[in-house]
């Protein structure tokens, strides 16, 4: 048997929640995930480059993530922060190329962090505490590598090893004390870091001696928050390959976007948006600038107008945090609004929805497939149809058809922002595609499948709590995996949870798809969930009834009482009969949730004039 000279390089790039998690804005977001991307992808280039002195471009020495060439790294975006890699050099020499990976992530970081802060006006330059926002830059990135020889073991082997010696290093690290605290604000974002912007800026901003529009255009802060070097990076960073980096879906847009793509099926959408950007310009100039050509793509015939211009109650504040509290604003504002209330009364608009989503995805039992995998070959077919998810993953996210914003796809994990209307369908289509692009590799029964969390959250709700009701929705439906899991905050009542597996002989997307159906076409009263939800107290009693003990076959009673309030308005027999025969018109207080969800994607679906939602990409 021969020993192999090969050796196995895992290595780990963090933190996930301090560079995505963390996040106050759409941009925020979105940004500080491109980061972490870009990070590791610069680490697993470096691999690559370091592998190609023994042969190839280095690419076939990478197993996750899986390029096909280093020139379709250099292109990927959705490098997840996982790096394994097989090189044909003993332990030192792969060492020394895990030290030179983190040292070249380290360095991209700040290179992006220098230009960044460079873009600072010199106008206003002395107001940031520049060095101490390098320092916090710097003290960012944890990167954690183990090197393990392949030797007689062989890869798989090596593999397991590396994975354990891994989780231990990250249990005993040693942490460095910061040079870059001081008694200082907080930065508002994560509330960790201290600011890096002085403070004596706000006070030139509220004696007017700064204006509020330079200070935002300067470090994208309104008066009321403080950024630390990573919140400053996060909003004054680009990604030079993409222009109009700086653009982003706010969650006012994405809760907007139903009746904005309902608007532009008017025939008359182009002249009233026109006669609406005139009427702004004459009074709210500075909104005009930050809500129109805003956002990443264009939605004809509104271009690429921000929608949370729809919501009067917005304008006042957006031209409060652009301009400051001036006198003049109070006789604006009412004609602003007013401009906004003729628009849709010309297009026979409601106003928007205040509610929007956050979908997040991921593999289940991954780890259980690598095992399954034995070979160096194997495992890099799996990384590559990972790969191919990820991208098509975008182009689902992003398509006409669902209109949403694709923060993060790497691997098996997916982070979307996206309109109500279309949650339902891009969940079943990014289930469908990770299936497709996952069945081709012979796994049997041991091949992953996705679960999918989704929160529905208020657009003046911090962005960082509907990101945690997303995560407690993921959380649910990995319980039972290959499961949907949806998590509601109405703002209005507790919270509402929904989950149910994609293996369902009717899905729980599926019945919500329905019941949307059914309230759209009038079959279903809207007080009929509150009436299915009071027969909870039939089904599973908190206090005892004198003679409900009594009643004989109460199932058989709860199941036609559910089916008489559903029958109401005539919803459909076939679909009635189908509930009755799946057991779930015993279950009224699950159904009376679901109700309410279906009632609120009927209002998305009315103001959007949707055809009849399906999955698709």
């Amino acid at each position: 048997m021969s020993v192999s000279t090969h050796s196995v390089l895992l290595l780990s790039v963090g933190p996930v929640q301090d560079l995505i998690a963390s996040a106050r804005r759409c941009r925020d977001l979105w940004f500080g995930s491109w980061l972490l991307a870009d990070a590791s992808r610069v680490a697993a280039d470096h691999v690559a480059q370091a592998a190609a002195q023994h042969g190839g471009d280095g690419s076939e020495a990478l197993v996750f993530p899986g390029a096909a060439s280093r020139a379709a790294l250099e292109r990927d975006r959705r490098v997840a922060n996982r790096i394994l890699a097989r090189l044909p050099v003993d332990v030192d020499e792969a060492s020394d190329v895990a030290r030179g990976a983190a040292d070249a992530a380290r360095d991209r970081l700040q290179d992006l962090a220098r230009r960044a802060f460079d873009r600072v006006p010199q106008t206003l330059a002395h107001y940031l505490h520049r060095d101490a926002a390098e320092a916090q830059v710097a003290d960012l990135l944890d990167i954690q590598w183990v090197v393990v020889a392949e030797a007689e073991g062989g890869y798989d082997r090596a593999r397991r090893r590396a994975d354990q010696l891994l989780a231990a290093r990250k249990q005993t690290r040693v942490w460095d004390p910061p040079t870059w605290s001081g008694p200082v604000p907080k930065s508002s974002i994560d509330g960790f870091r201290e600011s890096v912007i002085d403070e004596t800026l706000y006070d030139a901003i509220a004696a007017g001696d700064v204006a509020a529009r330079d200070a935002y255009d300067a470090f994208r802060v309104h008066p009321s928050e403080r950024l630390c070097g990573v919140g400053l990076l996060k909003r004054l960073g680009r990604d030079s390959e993409r222009s109009g980096a700086d653009r982003f879906f706010s969650t006012s847009h994405l809760a907007a976007l139903p009746t904005l793509a309902g608007a532009a099926r008017h025939p008359d959408a182009p002249a009233a948006f026109e006669r609406l950007r005139d009427a702004l310009d004459d009074t709210l100039p500075e909104v005009v600038q930050a809500v129109f050509d805003v956002v990443p793509r264009k939605l004809p015939p509104f271009g690429r107008m921000d929608g949370a211009v729809l919501f009067e109650g917005r304008l006042a504040e957006l031209a409060e945090e652009l301009q400051g509290e001036r006198a003049e604003l109070s006789a604006k504002i009412p004609k602003a609004r007013q401009a906004v209330r003729c628009f849709r009364a010309e297009l026979g608009l409601d106003e928007p929805l205040p509610y929007f989503a956050v979908l997040l995805a991921d593999g289940d039992r991954m780890g259980r497939a690598i095992r399954h995998l034995k070979e160096h070959d194997a495992h890099r077919r799996l990384s590559q149809a990972l790969s191919a998810f990820a991208e098509e993953a975008l182009a689902i996210v992003e398509s006409d058809a669902h209109l949403g914003s694709l923060v993060y796809s790497g691997g098996d994990d997916v982070l979307a922002l996206l309109p109500l209307h279309s949650a339902l369908g891009c969940a079943e289509a990014l289930r469908d595609a990770f299936e497709e692009q996952l069945r081709p590799l012979g796994l049997g029964t041991e091949t992953p499948t996705l679960s999918v969390g989704v929160a529905i959250g208020h657009h003046l709700s911090p962005l960082d709590a509907t990101l945690d009701q997303a995560r407690e929705a993921e959380r649910l439906a990995k319980q039972t995996r290959n499961s949907f899991a949806l998590v509601i905050d109405k703002r209005s009542g507790p919270e509402l949870a929904l989950a149910g597996t994609w293996d369902e002989e009717m899905p729980l997307t599926e019945r919500l798809r329905r019941f949307t159906e059914a309230h759209l076409a009038g079959e279903v009263s809207d007080k009929a969930a509150f009436e299915l939800m009071a027969l909870e107290e039939l089904v599973e009693p908190h206090a005892h009834h004198p003679g409900l003990d009594k009643v004989k076959r109460l199932d058989e009673v709860v199941a036609a009482e559910t089916e008489r309030v559903l029958r109401g308005k005539k919803l459909d027999e076939d679909f009635l009969a189908e509930l009755h025969g799946l057991g779930l018109t015993a279950k009224p207080h699950e159904l009376g949730r679901e109700l309410v969800v279906a009632r609120l994607f009927a209002e998305a679906r009315r103001r959007a004039n949707a055809p009849t939602e399906e999955p698709s990409r």
